[in-house]
């Protein structure tokens, strides 16, 4: 018996069951992926929206490809905004770059798509306009971020009109509707993406943040090659800077030249995690190359000041946010890893009155320290944490897998890379227990995770909870051109598969 030839692994089963309804009318990957992306818009507004980011990457049946859909901070936005701050707020207009995500779904639609723009969004807006039933999970992200906005200082007062009903957010099991993000998302289908960037709604877009039209009107997508170390045996790709995916890919180059274990691995992680906050902002603003950062001189470097016992770096303060990523496996062989964001929770808290777009805090990236390369300013993109993974083994797609959770995903993408490559199966890997460098010498710990030696090492251990861990994705093909996949117990989601 074969493996079914079309698969989603995606963090809430109606996501998934969109992305499958694609594959099943003859689309591709990228088709499932923009139908899936849009419907996590409207389930889990807790973890992305209209007004976040994306970053993908595709195999196509011959090349692995990236995108990044990723926007700018605000042309007018100035250092001195922030005076007297010691970093970027989370909340209000002050953190909001502009959205790159439905760019990122028209290009990727564009150059890998076969069914029409309009149809992969449709079962979004239906659902948005008849409403759904919210989860236990996302029921209480959506009471943490009442309690969160509640208390700030900011006018949020669109998101209460938005998102919450006689004073309160939905209970696991009530039934919610979205009206106003219907009719956007209907607008996005129709007009290709375009009704965000330019016309009535980019200009109540920009009424309500400090972007500006032209800020809109010239965001874009763009196509990166993809970045890999080897590991493990197979080869682990990430994309480029202006994201983190380089701390993972240094943290598994450095597996090689460390011991083989998880004090090793958390080592390597805080070496990776120092150079990352030090180094990488906007490529067009980073004193040192993605390349260099890779070279074999400096892995070597980063690895001599890796010792038997836990080390104390220079201190960084990594925020934590709320994102969604899938897995595409299609009948005809191409896959994608997508992850799209808002950041923390529902972004900003700002909502564009009566569209139901909640614009993201991904200007939280950037930091207020002079002369620093993610230095806060004008027309910038921020360090960003939302990275797409993929594994290839002898030139062949191993793996397209994702791990939501700010900080944790560079880590979680080197532990789920090591179990896979060493030929755990998927849903063994998105089950295992977790650790997490949560800064200093402070290593966070899944309950049942053996942490064996880790204290008499140095190490400041603590149990956390399991959202603190993340939300894994994964799909892999099988020899015979089927898939396998595995989805987080941590999150909502399924594997939703069938032959086709």
């Amino acid at each position: 018996m074969s493996a079914p030839n079309a698969m989603i692994a995606a963090s809430h089963p109606l996501a998934a069951e969109a992305g499958l309804g694609a594959l099943a009318s003859g689309g591709s990957a990228a088709d499932a992926a923009v139908a899936t992306a849009a419907m996590l818009t409207v389930v889990e507004p807790t973890g992305c929206g209209i007004g976040g980011d994306a970053f993908a990457q595709y195999w196509d049946g011959e090349q692995l490809s990236g995108l990044n859909a990723s926007g700018r901070s605000p042309s007018a936005l100035t250092l001195e905004q922030f005076s007297g701050m010691s970093e970027v707020p989370t909340d209000g207009v002050l953190p909001i770059t502009a959205p790159g995500q439905v760019a990122g779904w028209v290009e990727l639609w564009r150059r890998h798509g076969r069914l029409e723009f309009p149809e992969l969004l449709a079962p979004a807006v239906h659902v948005a306009h008849h409403g759904f039933e919210v989860t236990a999970h996302i029921a209480e992200l959506w009471r943490r971020a009442h309690t969160r906005f509640s208390e700030s200082t900011e006018d949020l007062g669109a998101w209460f009109d938005t998102f919450v009903e006689e004073g309160r957010t939905p209970a696991e099991g009530e039934r919610f509707s979205n009206p106003a993000l219907a009719r956007t998302l209907w607008e996005i289908g129709v007009s290709e993406g375009d009704a965000l960037y330019q016309g009535e709604l980019a200009q109540q877009v920009a009424a309500a943040t400090l972007l500006s039209e032209p800020d809109l009107a010239q965001v874009t997508a763009s196509w990166v090659e993809p970045l890999s170390v080897t590991a493990w045996g197979g080869e682990l790709w990430e994309l480029p800077p202006n994201g983190q995916g380089i701390a993972a890919l240094q943290a598994a180059a450095l597996s090689g030249r460390v011991p083989d274990s998880v004090h090793g691995s958390i080592e390597a992680m805080k070496a990776a995690f120092t150079d990352l906050y030090s180094t990488v902002a906007d490529p067009e603003t980073m004193t040192r190359s993605a390349a260099e950062m890779l070279s074999v001189p400096h892995l070597d470097s980063l690895a001599q000041d890796i010792g038997e016992q836990a080390s104390s770096p220079a201190p960084w303060h990594p925020r934590h946010g709320g994102t969604v990523c899938f897995a595409v496996g299609a009948p005809d062989g191409s896959m994608c890893s997508f992850i799209q964001s808002n950041y923390m929770g529902f972004g900003s808290g700002v909502v564009v009155p009566a569209t139901g777009i909640s614009m993201q805090n991904r200007g939280c990236g950037f930091v207020l320290s002079q002369g620093h390369p993610n230095q806060v300013g004008p027309s910038k993109l921020p360090l960003h944490t939302i990275i797409p993974g993929f594994l290839t083994r002898s030139n062949r797609p191993f793996a397209a897998f994702g791990l939501m959770g700010g900080p944790m995903q560079p880590q979680g993408h080197i532990q789920l890379a090591r179990m896979l490559l060493r030929g755990d199966a998927p849903q063994t890997a998105c089950d295992a227990p977790r650790w997490f460098v949560a800064g200093g010498n402070r290593v966070l710990v899944e309950e049942g995770f053996d942490a064996t030696g880790l204290v008499e090492r140095g190490h400041d251990v603590e149990v956390a909870d399991a959202l603190q861990f993340g939300g894994a994705q994964v799909v892999m093909p099988t020899a015979d051109g089927g898939y396998v996949g595995g989805s987080d117990k941590r999150k909502d989601g399924c594997v939703l598969s069938a032959e086709l």
